[in-house]
């Protein structure tokens, strides 16, 4: 016969039922079913004969879990280094290289020379250079210098490339007007 029990599911059927009827029971057995649950103030858990496994829910719940986990180690992780911003964008006409010296550059102190040139091809003299030096990963402290006077356009500014591997340079001038130029080069330090 039928009985309500407090266990897995409110009423316990036969497995042939159960298994032949997935669907949710209507009738006076499901009225009554449901009157008997809010009586005992429960909400209702599943229906007859439904696939739900308690086991799989759990796992569910804990897969949920660790992937909350993660997501918030991943959002923690983000804010431990330095934003580090694309290539700055060149809406200005000017041409800006740089050349590390020695070349290739290697761990300890070494120089790197700047080169501004306006759109006709005019070398650019007068300007402040500031170079800032990072290394492509998070955690290290940038590298600042302030460049010599432009001699024929080109600047010089030296640097201690504190750890071998990827860096950009991030060449800053400021002309006489108050124009920024910014440039970024990718620069490979090797170890000595």
């Amino acid at each position: 016969m039928y009985r309500v029990s407090r266990v897995a599911s409110p009423i316990n059927l036969s497995e042939n039922f159960a298994a032949s009827h997935p669907e949710p029971v209507e009738g006076w057995l499901a009225a009554r079913s449901r009157t008997l649950r809010r009586a005992q103030g429960a909400q209702p858990r599943f229906w007859i004969g439904s696939n739900v496994n308690p086991r799989r829910t759990a796992l569910r719940d804990r897969v949920g879990a660790v992937r909350l986990l993660g997501v918030v180690l991943l959002l923690l992780l983000a804010g431990c280094g330095r934003v580090q911003q694309a290539n700055p964008a060149a809406p200005d006409s000017y041409a800006v290289t740089l050349a590390a010296d020695p070349a290739p550059p290697v761990v300890g102190d070494g120089a790197v020379n700047v080169t501004l040139h306006n759109a006709s091809g005019t070398a650019v003299n007068d300007a402040q250079l500031t170079i800032e030096a990072n290394m492509s990963h998070a955690g290290m402290t940038p590298v600042m210098a302030d460049g010599a006077a432009g001699k024929d356009g080109v600047y010089r500014a030296s640097l201690t490339w504190t750890m071998a591997g990827d860096w950009y340079v991030d060449a800053k001038f400021t002309l006489p007007d108050g124009q920024r130029i910014t440039r970024r080069f990718p620069v490979q330090v090797l170890a000595r």
